[in-house]
């Protein structure tokens, strides 16, 4: 048995795909009890007996056609975070899902959601819709995927991005920060019929991205190849304004700045803060390293579409200075109450949070760059 795990655990960290991660780590479920394990309701890390009662009131109401009922149990129990079914620790104990009751709850409520959306009741019109929907999605809150710094290792965000996209879980709000700037901008620019073609390896510009050798990376100061920063940005990101960016794709893209100069204050770039504002300058500002790139000047279109300085005589650098994961400001722009972070820093290593199960993150940073980096 625990050779068979053995294997399905090298499975799992090989895995160059979703599903391939995902058959495999189900199958690891099964064969290490994990799977025993979610279906017992009971749990000291949540409420399961609010959430089973939660679930056979929508359950009910829904099935009996009781609109006001089931709006009424929306309204007064849908929280991101309803009787701790968020907390970590029921996320660590198996490879897929969690407790089966909390999965029923999750798909119960979006289920009884469609439901409401999509049936038309004489007692439930499409104002009372409006704002019901408005209403709850206000308290419930949304995700965000916060895409940091990291220079060279930044390509890691690729593959966070192209597999949410891929898996239908690409949030619509992004932000990114030097390296991440040009990947979350990749995203913001293309629309999902774009993005089939776009995500695709060989059709992403990657010629600034050089690690400059073994101490580059130990220090955590990889960066870009500055000759070929700037055709980076020109081949993979869309000449747009942020404004133009959301009108085409419905995303919301954010790029951090940090100030050059004295008397300003960094800046969370995007459609409703800067809607003028051309993308590409925002990125490369961005990604303007202190001591090695100048610092950049950002541009926007006025009201005759001409190019034209926004704010003359200012410049900007590495947003991931001041502000590498913005989500105070995420939260107050767009009710963000939960973010994805795909965070390649190498310098944070030291403070992410382990347990005593997991190897230590600095020697999972040293196995990597010993199978990555000559």
């Amino acid at each position: 048995m625990k050779g068979t795990l053995k294997q399905l655990e090298r499975a799992i960290d090989n895995a160059t795909t979703y599903d391939e991660w995902y058959e495999a780590s189900q199958e690891h479920d099964r064969l290490s009890g994990a799977d025993e394990w979610k279906e017992v309701d009971r749990s000291p890390y949540y409420d399961y007996e609010l959430i089973r009662n939660r679930l056979w009131q929508i359950r009910q109401a829904r099935e009996r056609n009781d609109v006001n009922k089931l709006v009424f149990h929306l309204h007064e129990g849908l929280h991101g975070n309803l009787g701790n079914i968020s907390n970590p620790r029921l996320y660590q104990h198996s490879r897929v899902g969690t407790k089966r009751l909390i999965e029923n709850y999750l798909t119960e409520v979006s289920t009884a959601l469609n439901y409401l959306c999509d049936s038309n009741f004489k007692e439930f019109g499409l104002k009372e819709k409006l704002d019901f929907f408005e209403t709850t999605g206000q308290a419930f809150g949304q995700s965000c995927l916060m895409l940091s710094g990291g220079a060279a290792l930044g390509l890691f965000h690729i593959g966070v991005a192209r597999c949410l996209w891929e898996q239908n879980l690409l949030p619509s709000v992004i932000s990114g920060s030097s390296a991440g700037s040009i990947i979350g901008s990749v995203v913001g620019t293309h629309n999902d019929e774009e993005l089939k073609v776009k995500l695709e390896p060989e059709n992403i510009y990657l010629e600034a991205f050089k690690v400059l050798g073994w101490k580059g990376l130990v220090r955590g100061t990889p960066v870009l190849d500055g000759d070929h920063l700037e055709a980076c940005l020109e081949e993979n990101i869309t000449d747009m304004t942020f404004e133009e960016a959301y009108r085409h794709t419905g995303r919301e893209i954010n790029i951090t700045v940090s100030p050059y100069d004295r008397n300003q204050h960094a800046r969370l770039l995007n459609w409703r803060t800067s809607p003028n504002v051309l993308i590409r300058k925002a990125s490369l500002a961005s990604c303007a390293i202190p001591g090695i790139y100048p610092p950049v000047s950002l541009w926007a279109k006025n009201i005759d579409g001409e190019r034209v300085p926004y704010i003359p005589g200012r410049k900007f650098v590495d947003g991931s200075i001041v502000d590498d994961l913005p989500i105070r400001r995420l939260a107050r722009l767009y009710g963000v109450n939960h973010s994805i972070v795909s965070q390649t820093n190498p310098h944070v290593v030291p403070f992410l949070s382990r347990n005593e199960n997991t190897d230590s993150s600095l020697s999972t940073l040293g196995d990597w760059a010993l199978r990555n980096v000559s």
